[in-house]
């Protein structure tokens, strides 16, 4: 049955957003890599680190609602 909800679903963004939210997510992400690796670099503690969960969270969720057609 969920399977026939999906195929009935209408995407809720156009062809431009998506484009749009996949390169901000996308670039999000890159730099959240990018923070990343300088803070594993100079050793900043882990907790420090987990910062950075709210910018790879917000990039994940910009690339799957451009995937999805959220």
């Amino acid at each position: 049955m969920a399977s026939g909800l999906a195929s009935s679903c209408i995407p809720n963004i156009g062809p431009q957003q998506r484009r749009i939210r996949l390169r901000l997510g996308i670039s999000v992400l890159g730099i959240g890599a990018g923070v990343a690796g300088l803070l594993i670099a100079t050793g900043t503690s882990p907790p420090f680190r987990l910062a950075l969960f709210p910018i790879f969270l917000a990039g994940l969720i910009s690339v799957f609602q451009a995937t999805n057609q959220t």
